[in-house]
């Protein structure tokens, strides 16, 4: 059973239970353990038009991922022997494991939706408050532009270490901040440890060691980091462009998920 709220990762993560590319995981899980796909059936629940306050994400969310799951099962030829998708509905769902069945609760998510979404929407204006933390004072100027560029985004800081990041993250309370790895008096890695301990924070660590795949990409995600950019590929030096269409929507997408987290408490 995955119960999955969108459908794919921004970064092809498919082990992500929170995404339904996961249904590849726990395909190959099961065939690890010697279950052959042709024996599997599967069912599909959900995918109604509940999550609207979401706005950051589409308000199509529902469909998209009914098609996910669809498609993927298909690829992995497995038959969908009962479905109950769509609608305006919130569903909870009941799975029993041993004899398949599924017992389905319809709740109706109206009275309360007004609310959030009148909240969601004075959240999802706001702007996302940034702080930049990197050794070189070339490559701070050069996110100070960039940032610039863009209406939802507020540049509030910039930090050349550690220290000083810290100082601004406790005056300035940043929604995303991004970090080098390689400074000094403290790693970008030590640092993001103790942030996520004593001050969770949305951060997207931009680094020349940070390679796609890498171990350091891999700790870097491990120690807390929401996004891992590999430096090299903004590519900084070369002009502008490239660099603020990966990097203007990748901070607005960190950015957003308290906004979405915030949504969810109304």
């Amino acid at each position: 059973m995955n119960h999955f709220l969108l459908p794919t990762s921004p970064k092809n993560d498919s082990s992500n239970t929170r995404y339904g590319a996961a249904i590849d995981t726990l395909v190959e899980s099961m065939a690890n353990l010697g279950c052959s796909t042709c024996s599997l059936e599967a069912q599909i629940f959900g995918g109604g038009a509940v999550v609207e306050h979401l706005t950051s994400v589409g308000a199509d969310i529902g469909e998209r991922n009914i098609l996910l799951a669809k498609s993927r099962l298909a690829q992995h030829r497995i038959k969908v022997v009962h479905q109950n998708v769509g609608g305006e509905l919130a569903q909870k769902i009941h799975f029993d494991s041993v004899t398949g069945q599924v017992i389905v609760k319809k709740i109706d998510a109206l009275p309360g939706r007004q609310n959030r979404c009148a909240k969601t929407s004075q959240l999802s204006r706001r702007k996302i408050r940034a702080l930049t933390v990197d050794d070189s004072p070339t490559v701070l100027a050069i996110y100070r532009k960039i940032i610039e560029l863009d209406g939802r985004l507020e540049l509030i800081g910039q930090a050349h270490d550690a220290y000083e990041a810290r100082d601004m993250i406790v005056s300035f309370n940043p929604d995303v901040i991004t970090l080098d790895i390689i400074m000094p008096k403290m790693s970008g890695l030590e640092f993001i440890r103790k942030l996520m301990k004593y001050y969770p924070k949305a951060v997207v660590i931009i680094s020349t060691i940070a390679k796609v795949g890498s171990k350091i990409q891999k700790m870097a995600l491990s120690a807390g980091a929401c996004d891992v950019i590999d430096k090299e590929s903004l590519n900084i030096y070369g002009g502008l462009e490239k660099a603020k269409n990966i990097l203007l929507r990748r901070l607005k997408a960190a950015g957003d998920e308290p906004t979405e987290r915030l949504a969810s408490l109304y």
